[in-house]
């Protein structure tokens, strides 16, 4: 599509309004008038008898930049004349009337026909300025002559507020034609106006449809703001807003004409480019604040700014003559048509300029050149966006044959990428088979209750299987130590994904339940305590992992709850923490001895099992991170939010009541899951009664408290006193079992208190002190073997306990290790350097480094 056929709806236009003008009667255009300063009624009556004083003018024209008038800016009346012509006495003798369209006229103006008056527009006592409104008015035929010459006269008034201007060519005719000629003039205009109005509305929608063209944004913006301006400026009807709010008209028309250049640069920026230029921007800036002023303060300031922009006016057409050149040298086709439409504005506006500055005195032709223009911008950016069709219809003219090879291609892709699919799903399915059995709750009852709650992020169909695959895994099941039931546990996550993490998964299950079943087997691993046991199995999980040489690490958490008494007993490598739920409450178990991830080098040095006292109705939580790792939702950027807040949990935990799958849904409800998520639930005598707290004996109470304080003080004698009463009750008392424990050692009954001590671990193995008494007490009994396992379990609770580290060491020696004995007491220099047991054991050591 050619600029020349877009053009051709805008011509048709332009012709068919222009054809609209013609009128039906005779209208004669009064150019030359006469005048003279000041105003008399016999001055417009009858022939002028004194010539000297009247001088010619050609109207339109701003009388007040006459050389007479100019030079001591006058102010008051003049009084302008001229003769109708006689041709027109022809129609009067016939009967039809005249009418007199003297246009906009600026500032008060009185109109005279043979002497008397008949219109007028403001006032001068008191003033009321009627600057740029049109007069046209019914000629009295009262005061005419059919004879004899009429005199047509006008009288302008100005007090220094507005200039005394004609801005149209005055008329006299047969007030039918003159009347019809103004509303042909009136129904151009809004055309006119309708025209930038459906342009820029268009433009609008079009900006609206599609953000990225910007350039049809700014076309809109100059079309709408050359409408209102349009309207303001040469419209009648504009008469019916702004009333007699003269000078609010004034500063609106200056001031919208002060956006329209701005809003046309930002569009040929946009057009050709696709940006704002810095010219384009600091000129916008400016007109902006000519805008703003000119709004906002009085008529001199908005004639100054006028002044101004008409200067700028030079800068900015130059700026887009030359931005339109240099797209012509670049090859742009659109910038040859534009730059003629560019050229034909400019001339036309700088006409318009000068003649209504009175300079020049030619018709007024910007409004038809400025239809023209905004039209030809129009046909331009259709000519463009067939351009852009009719490439886009030449690249289409082969698509579809490319889209069926391509998609034979991508189908060829698409049935390699499903077997490929079938296949890997097919090794999920067989793994997950593997994994699957090794995994869950193989409890047989007991005082301890066991659920699991699993969810592999990776989901997949096999065949007619669904079924999901990853790291996590969760194994509970029941163990005899030592004659006594306990419940052993582990919730691990296996490092990696999907088939790495399953992987994992297989390995660490495999191995653990192979510890197991050796425990239930071997009479040799039953006998062992749970502090042994649990090293024994992570080191056996950590000799197997790191094999992979870090390729393959494992967070977990193990342990063991004795059924009995309730002591649990753990090891943290790396993994969340447990959590325990209390009486409504959860909150995290000590989490400082947390070690390396399973498979990491040097675990072994760095094992430390974790003891708590479980109560009746207690609840332990395992979880791996996915827990935590929770999608809250997206940024304003379109980032991911993950929670980062591990305390969360608890309160995931505490609306769930401790029940895993309300857990999931509160953890759900909060966001959606990124990774694994396997839980694991423990709880101790969960539906037993709350037991009661043990009522003893006032004399009970008072003699076992009596003799705690007493072997607090030293004094041993009353302290045994004190606590053979208090035994001779026959209450059982834990505490005195313990304190009695105390006494027999520091008394050197170290058989009597190895047995209370053995007693008191045997109702509550959490206690390291009896742990260490025991110990202490084997050793000097002469059973070294026996003091090392129970140095070494109380080793494992606390590997930095010197007084055990120094015990250890001895029953080492007694024992015959002597390489042992001299590495514990290295460490124990570590960690005190002038301890004098130490010393002493150094020195036992290299007097008799082989003892019988």
């Amino acid at each position: 599509m050619s600029p020349r056929r877009s053009l051709a709806p805008v011509l048709g236009l332009g012709l068919l309004l222009f054809g609209c003008t013609g009128e039906a009667g005779t209208i004669e255009t009064l150019r030359e008038w006469h005048y003279r300063r000041g105003f008399d009624p016999t001055w417009i009556v009858g022939p002028i008898e004194d010539p000297s004083q009247w001088n010619t003018v050609l109207l339109p024209r701003n009388l007040s930049a006459l050389p007479e008038l100019a030079a001591d800016n006058y102010t008051g009346w003049i009084t302008l004349r001229t003769d109708i012509p006689a041709h027109l006495n022809e129609q009067l003798r016939s009967g039809s009337p005249l009418a007199f369209n003297a246009g906009r006229v600026l500032d008060v103006s009185r109109y005279y026909i043979n002497g008397r008056q008949f219109g007028q527009l403001g006032s001068d006592q008191p003033y009321v300025d009627a600057a740029m409104r049109p007069f046209i008015h019914d000629i009295p035929f009262d005061r005419i002559e059919t004879e004899q010459t009429n005199v047509l006269a006008v009288a302008l008034y100005n007090n220094g507020k507005y200039p005394l201007q004609f801005m149209d060519e005055p008329e006299v005719g047969q007030s039918d034609s003159v009347y019809l000629a103004r509303s042909y003039r009136e129904i151009t205009a809004f055309a006119f106006l309708m025209f930038y109005v459906a342009s820029g509305l268009y433009h609008l929608l079009l900006f609206a449809r599609r953000r990225k063209d910007r350039y049809n944004l700014f076309f809109a913006l100059f079309a709408l703001i050359v409408a209102v301006y349009w309207f303001v400026a040469n419209t009648t009807t504009r008469d019916f807003i702004f009333a007699n709010h003269v000078e609010l008209h004034r500063k609106l028309e200056h001031a919208l004409l002060f956006l329209v250049v701005p809003a046309a640069i930002f569009f040929l920026t946009q057009f050709f480019n696709g940006r704002y230029t810095r010219f384009g921007l600091a000129y916008g800036a400016f007109c902006l604040v000519l805008f703003l002023a000119t709004l906002t303060t009085n008529l001199d300031i908005m004639r100054i700014c006028r002044d101004v922009w008409f200067v700028s006016l030079i800068l900015s057409l130059s700026y887009c003559i030359f931005y339109v050149a240099r797209e012509i040298k670049r090859g742009n086709p659109d910038a040859t048509f534009l730059i003629l439409g560019i050229i034909v504005l400019v001339a036309a506006t700088t006409n318009d300029v000068l003649s209504s500055q009175g300079y020049i005195q030619t018709p007024k032709v910007a409004n038809y050149s400025f239809l023209l223009f905004v039209g030809g911008l129009a046909a331009l950016m259709a000519n463009r966006f067939m351009r852009v069709t009719g490439r886009v219809e030449e690249l289409n003219r082969d698509l579809e044959k490319k889209v069926e090879d391509r998609t034979r291609e991508l189908q060829a892709t698409l049935d390699q990428v499903q077997e490929l699919k079938v296949q890997q799903d097919g090794d999920y399915f067989l793994t997950s088979l593997l994994v699957n059995p090794l995994a869950g709750n193989f409890t047989r009852g007991g005082k301890v209750t066991v659920e699991t709650l699993t969810r592999q992020k990776k989901r997949f169909h096999f065949r007619k299987w669904d079924s999901e695959i990853g790291g996590d895994i969760s194994i509970a099941d029941s163990i005899t130590l030592h004659d006594r039931r306990y419940t052993v546990f582990i919730n691990a996550d296996a490092m990696g994904k999907s088939m790495q993490g399953a992987g994992g998964a297989l390995v660490l299950g495999t191995v653990f339940r192979s510890v197991l079943a050796r425990t239930h087997a071997r009479q040799s691993m039953q006998a062992r305590y749970a502090e042994i046991w649990l090293r024994d199995c992570l080191l056996e999980l950590q000799t197997v992992f790191q094999s992979f040489d870090g390729s393959m690490l494992i967070s977990a958490i193990l342990g063991l709850v004795d059924e009995e008494n309730g002591t649990l007993y753990y090891l943290n490598a790396e993994h969340p923490y447990a959590v325990l739920y209390r009486n409504g409450r959860a909150s995290f178990l000590d989490s400082d001895n947390a070690l390396r991830k399973v498979g990491v080098e040097g675990l072994a040095d760095m094992l430390r099992i974790t003891t708590h006292q479980l109560q009746p109705g207690d609840v332990l939580i395992l979880g791996s991170d996915g827990r935590d790792d929770v999608l809250l939702g997206h940024g304003d950027d379109g980032a991911r939010q993950i929670n980062e807040d591990e305390t969360m949990f608890l309160r995931r935990v505490e609306e769930g009541g401790g029940v895993l799958a309300k857990i999931e849904q509160s953890l759900l409800a909060s966001g959606a899951l990124t990774d694994d998520l396997s839980l694991l639930r423990l709880a101790w005598l969960e539906d037993a009664a709350i037991p009661e707290e043990p009522r003893y004996p006032d004399a009970f109470l008072r003699d076992r408290d009596e003799g705690r304080r007493a072997l607090r003080e030293g004094r041993l004698d009353d302290a045994r006193a004190a606590f053979d009463r208090a035994a001779a009750a026959g209450v059982h008392d834990p505490i005195l079992l313990r304190d009695r424990a105390r006494l027999e050692i520091r008394t050197h009954n170290f058989e009597q208190g190895l047995l209370l001590a053995e007693r008191a671990l045997q109702e509550n193995d959490n206690d390291p002190e009896m742990i260490y008494l025991a110990s202490y007490a084997c050793k000097v009994c002469g059973n070294p073997g026996r003091a090392i396992e129970l140095g070494e379990r109380l080793r494992l609770r606390d590997p930095d306990l010197v007084r055990n580290l120094v015990n250890l060491a001895d029953s080492y020696r007694l024992e015959g290790n002597r390489g042992a004995a001299l590495l514990l007491l290295d460490r124990v220099r570590e960690l005190e350097p002038d301890n004098s047991s130490v010393l002493k054991l150094a020195a036992v050591l290299e007097k008799d480094p082989a003892p019988a």
